[in-house]
């Protein structure tokens, strides 16, 4: 099971170009079999003021107003997680244009394989930090959104993975096994029997914790203070992409 979504952004002030590099996502798309959702923007202003998720956002170096260079800047700034491909006419701004969130630099004019080869290494690394794949006790494997994971128990052998929408799925590894696979940090041990996503977390209390959706998970003494650091840091998180929004 692939992510249902996948958002990809084209930001290029010329129609040919945004034309030319959407039919290359197209042939990317039925190549590796998977689901994109395009937006297309003109400006690097129409970008900024766009409040949905991006994936991946393949973007113009040279734009008029607001160029490429200053959205990869305020992108940073605000912690966004999304990634970065320079679409450029100019090898030597990739010099001037790494950053945190830029992945990698295609130029024009656009060739195929490269354009396959540099989003397809993308996209394996963007999934694996939002999607956790894993055998479970029915099907073959299963893809789960960190995103949507509330918490994981202990069942044995086995865990139990309950979602965000009160569905649960049993998988044939132990916790231990798991954590050591998860690569996203917003999921953290706070009992030995319990990882949980810590932006669930409604209220610490001495020896527990109570979820969201108002479930109550046990909580070891000595996890206390990497727990509360970890709820600290997603509330700076919030206010900063409020406050540069």
């Amino acid at each position: 099971m692939s992510p249902t979504k996948y958002a990809i952004a084209i930001c290029d002030d010329e129609k040919y170009w945004q034309n030319q590099i959407l039919n290359c996502c197209k042939l990317l798309e039925n190549d590796i079999n998977f689901n994109f959702e395009y937006h297309i923007f003109s400006s690097g202003e129409d970008v900024l003021k766009y409040q949905s998720n991006i994936d991946i956002l393949l973007l113009d170096e040279e734009l008029p107003g607001t160029s490429g260079q200053s959205i990869k800047e305020q992108f940073e700034a605000s912690n966004k997680n999304t990634i970065i491909i320079f679409i450029t006419s100019h090898n030597e701004i990739v010099y001037d244009s790494f950053g945190k969130n830029v992945y990698g630099f295609i130029t024009k004019p656009i060739n195929q394989t490269n354009f396959n080869k540099t989003l397809k290494k993308t996209i394996n690394k963007t999934i694996a930090a939002k999607y956790l794949t894993l055998p479970d006790s029915i099907n073959d494997n299963i893809t789960l959104s960190y995103r949507d994971i509330t918490y994981m128990k202990a069942n044995g052998s086995y865990t139990t993975i309950y979602m965000s929408d009160s569905t649960s799925h049993l998988i044939r590894k132990g916790l231990n096994d798991l954590e050591k696979i998860i690569t996203n940090d917003t999921l953290i041990r706070v009992h030995k029997s319990y990882i949980v996503n810590s932006y669930y977390i409604k209220k610490l209390n001495s020896d527990e914790l109570i979820l969201t959706t108002d479930t109550t998970v046990p909580l070891a003494r000595r996890r206390k203070k990497q727990v509360q650091t970890k709820i600290a840091q997603n509330i700076y998180e919030k206010a900063e992409s409020i406050w540069n929004n």
